[in-house]
C-alpha cells in the first residue's frame, strides 16, 4: 500500500500537464474515474486471481509475472505476454516518467527548448540510468520509490498548504503569467524560500525515518512523513517571511481569479 501511493504520487504532482488537454471539467473526472479507481480495482483483481491461480495450474504460487510466463509451454501465450508486458512498460512510462519530464525540461528555456526535443532528451537520459539494473533487485526498486517518496510527499504537502493554508484558497492566474515583482508570486527573484526550506527540512525528516530503525517497524513511511512535516513547516516559514503574519495571496478582485 505503501509502495503504491509513493507510485502515484508522481502522476498526482503532474496532473496539470495531462489537464490542461481536458475538453471540460466532466471529460476530467469521468477519466479520472474509469482510470483510476475502476482500472486500477480491476488490474488488483486480475493480479490476485492470476496469482492465486498458479499454485493449482504451476505446482507453485508464484508472483512474479515474468516467472509465470517462462513456466508455460504455450508459445502463443508467451508471444502475448511479450506484448503485454512491452505495452504496459510503455503505457507506464509514458504517463509517470515522459511527459512531466518532458514539460519540465521544455520550461527550462522555452524559447530554445520544444516538447519534442525536451521529450527525446528525457528519453536519452533515462537510458543513461539504467533503470533495469533496479528492476533486477527487487529491494533496490523499494528503496529508490521510498527515496523518491521523501521528496515528492514534501513537494505534495508544500503545494497543498500553500492553496488551503497560506493562500486561502484563491490562485491569481493572470499573476502566474507575469515574470517580474509586480505578481504575487515573484516571493524573492523568482524563488520561494520559505518553500525550498520546508523541502529540505521535511525531505530531511523523511529520508531520517527511511534509513534509521524506524524504517523497518514502519516501511514506506517516507511518503506520509515528508508530506506532514512540509505540511506543518511551509505555514511556520512563510509567517516568518512576512513577520508573523499570514501570507495571503489576496481575495479574488476579478474573472481571472479562481477559487
Amino acid at each position: 500500500m505503501m509502495l503504491t501511493v509513493s507510485y502515484f504520487s508522481a502522476p498526482i504532482l503532474n496532473f496539470g500537464d495531462f489537464a490542461r488537454y481536458g475538453r471540460s471539467r466532466a471529460d476530467i473526472t469521468r477519466g479520472n474515474r474509469w482510470g483510476l479507481p475502476v482500472n486500477f480495482l480491476a488490474f488488483i483483481a486480475l493480479t490476485v486471481s492470476t496469482i492465486a491461480l498458479t499454485g493449482p495450474a504451476l505446482g507453485a504460487r508464484l508472483t512474479d509475472p515474468v516467472e509465470t510466463v517462462a513456466r508455460t509451454d504455450s508459445a502463443t501465450i508467451i508471444v502475448l505476454a511479450i506484448l503485454a508486458f512491452m505495452l504496459a512498460t510503455a503505457g507506464i512510462n509514458v504517463v509517470v516518467n515522459f511527459v512531466s519530464a518532458s514539460f519540465d525540461f521544455s520550461n527550462m528555456a522555452p524559447d530554445r527548448i520544444g516538447w519534442r526535443a525536451a521529450g527525446t532528451g528525457a528519453a536519452l537520459f533515462s537510458i543513461l540510468l539504467t533503470p533495469w539494473n533496479l528492476y533486477n533487485n527487487p529491494l533496490a526498486m523499494h528503496l529508490t520509490l521510498d527515496v523518491l517518496a521523501s521528496l515528492i510527499g514534501p513537494l505534495y504537502g508544500i503545494l497543498v498548504a500553500d492553496y488551503f493554508l497560506v493562500g486561502g484558497g484563491r490562485i491569481t492566474v493572470a499573476d502566474l503569467y507575469i515574470h517580474d515583482a509586480t505578481s504575487r508570486y515573484w516571493y524573492r527573484n523568482g524563488v520561494n524560500p520559505a518553500a525550498l526550506l520546508a523541502l529540505l527540512l521535511s525531505a530531511g525528516c523523511a529520508n531520517l525515518v527511511l534509513f534509521t530503525r524506524l524504517a523497518g517497524a514502519f516501511p514506506g513511511l517516507s511518503w506520509f512523513v515528508g508530506c506532514l512535516a512540509a505540511t506543518l513547516a511551509y505555514p511556520l516559514l512563510s509567517r516568518r517571511r512576512t513577520g508573523g503574519a499570514p501570507f495571503r495571496h489576496g481575495p479574488a478582485t476579478s474573472p481571472d481569479e479562481l477559487r
